[in-house]
């Protein structure tokens, strides 16, 4: 099983999925992934993913 890595997105990072988000209108699997990345800034935490 892979182990779950801290990530830290700059603010311009963040900014940048935020708006790909809430344009709504890619892939599904970009909008997927960037949903992922921005778990932790909505305050997820890992032990909500076990």
């Amino acid at each position: 099983m892979r182990h779950a890595q801290l990530l830290t997105l700059s603010e311009g990072d963040r900014l940048q999925l935020e708006q790909l988000l809430h344009r709504g209108q890619a892939n599904a699997r970009p909008l997927t992934r960037a949903r992922i990345l921005m778990q932790p800034a909505y305050g997820w935490t890992l032990s909500d993913y076990y």
